[in-house]
């Protein structure tokens, strides 16, 4: 996958959708360890406070209707999940990203 929208991004994230838009399987990646960044990425992508999104999962959840998004507990265990697993989706701060890893979608 070379880019996204937002709405494809709001529907992996989301639960929505498990795969991207050309079928293949997607793996969206939350971070544990810096919730102020994961905060900030619910904020941006879905207008919610991370509290009403964690509340939205834990109803998807205990319905098993949807899997929540995998979590890596630091931003070094994402940077490797990206680079050995071609169907993971994360979000990381600029200064974060390597030349390993593909930019398919930024916020303004």
């Amino acid at each position: 996958m070379n880019e996204m929208n937002k709405k494809e991004l709001i529907d992996l994230f989301m639960g929505k959708y498990a795969a991207f838009s050309n079928g293949k399987q997607a793996t969206p990646i939350d971070i544990g360890e810096d919730a102020e960044l994961k905060a900030m990425f619910y904020k941006e992508l879905v207008g919610l406070p991370l509290a009403r999104v964690n509340a939205y999962w834990s109803r998807l959840k205990f319905s098993g209707r949807a899997k929540p998004p995998i979590v890596e507990q630091a931003i070094d265990d994402v940077q490797l999940r990206l680079q050995e697993d071609e169907s993971a989706v994360a979000y990381v701060y600029e200064s974060s990203v390597t030349n390993e890893m593909k930019v398919v979608y930024r916020f303004d």
